[in-house]
């Protein structure tokens, strides 16, 4: 057995380096085995060092495995450590993942086609679409049994194995050699490369954190065990806290809070939105009856600019006109023009490149925020006047 296989609590041993080479900003480190667990079967990658040398990844490579290095260790014999925490979450989550595929299976039929350890969230994929929270829940507390009842976990190599025994995955087609089999003792047997804990309770507790529907027909099930979960929860008290303090209040009390001032937002949003509208209109209806082809406004929204442009469109014959937008206090803005479609465009773009900007439109209308307004208007003419 490899090491990380026959002794996942070995966290450090040695070994000796036979080639390094040269990798972008790192370097490629060939070894005897080490204790670092390569990336396979949904399960990250080891980190850890050797000697002092950072290792950032692991690798099997053409038969052979693969360290990534931040540097580059000395050639001959090395000491290379795990990362602990990192491989124990992996332990964790991975043996977790186990239990979990093997409950749903066993409960609801439900087959497992994929799993996913990232460095926050853990999922797998179920084959179905017919999933939801109440059988979810059902099968998380069958979890939280086994984990109570401290069930051995155990790991074995095998060449002639009953393909009805393995509970979790059939056997690959064609295979023919020597297996490793995890097994639970009494709820799963699973071909499987990874690390894993010594016993059920070593998990902690399994929370499953949500479910979502993924791909033609799959189901995305995500969850947490042990000490990731109890980071999580963690997190989430601190944040619940920090609401409360703020709202001087908790729990379901704090909920319609939230909604109520959500509500307001709502209302004071529309409310604004009008606003603006009326804003717009006076200055469109100003820029009407002066008939000069020029109105000037200072920071208005992008929705009040589409909408002044869209209304002047509307209400005017001239060939040309041109909004000028300031920015209170700053040397850019924005330039809108409406009227004829080909003079527009080829006006637009002279003064969006002399105010340093860019911008476009529809067919008789553009808009362009540039850095120089001053810069924007000289190209027009000289003044803000055509």
């Amino acid at each position: 057995m490899t090491p990380w296989q026959d002794a996942p609590r070995r966290w450090e041993d040695d070994a000796k380096v036979l080639r390094v080479e040269p990798s972008g900003d790192g370097f490629l480190v060939w070894t005897t085995p080490t204790v670092l667990y390569p990336e396979g079967g949904g399960q990250p990658a080891d980190h850890g060092w050797m000697d002092d040398v950072a290792v950032l990844d692991v690798q099997r490579v053409g038969g052979e495995i693969v360290h990534r290095c931040a540097g580059a260790p000395r050639l001959g014999p090395v000491r290379v450590r795990v990362d602990a925490a990192r491989r124990w979450d992996h332990m964790q989550q991975h043996t977790g993942q186990h239990l979990l595929t093997a409950v749903l299976r066993a409960r609801f039929g439900w087959e497992t086609t994929s799993f996913h350890l990232g460095p926050e969230t853990v999922a797998i994929e179920l084959g179905t679409r017919d999933v939801d929270a109440a059988r979810l829940r059902e099968g998380e507390e069958a979890v939280a049994a086994v984990i109570r009842e401290g069930r051995a976990v155990r790991n074995r190599r095998v060449s002639d194995v009953d393909p009805a025994a393995i509970r979790s995955r059939l056997l690959p087609e064609g295979f023919d050699g020597e297996l490793r089999l995890v097994e639970i003792e009494g709820v799963d047997l699973n071909t499987c490369g990874g690390t894993h804990v010594a016993h059920t309770a070593e998990l902690g507790a399994l929370a499953i954190l949500g479910h979502h529907p993924v791909g033609a027909r799959g189901t995305r099930v995500v969850f947490a065990v042990g000490d990731r979960l109890r980071g999580i929860v963690a997190s989430h008290v601190a944040v619940a806290d920090g609401l409360a303090a703020r709202f001087s209040a908790r729990g379901p009390a704090l909920l319609e809070i939230v909604d109520r001032q959500a509500e307001e937002r709502r209302t004071l949003g529309r409310r604004l939105e009008a606003l603006e509208d009326a804003a717009v209109d006076a200055l469109v209806a100003a820029w009407s009856a002066a008939d000069g082809g020029v109105a000037r406004a200072v920071d208005l929204s992008p929705r009040q600019m589409t909408r002044a442009a869209a209304r002047m469109q509307a209400a005017s014959s001239a060939d040309l006109s041109v909004l000028w937008v300031e920015d209170a206090g700053l040397a850019s803005g924005h330039v809108v023009l409406v009227g004829e479609p080909e003079a527009v465009r080829a006006l637009g773009q002279r003064l969006a490149a002399a105010g340093q900007g860019r911008g476009g439109g529809p067919p008789g209308r553009f808009q362009a925020r540039v850095a120089s307004l001053a810069a924007a208007q000289g190209a027009w003419g000289g003044s803000v006047e055509p």
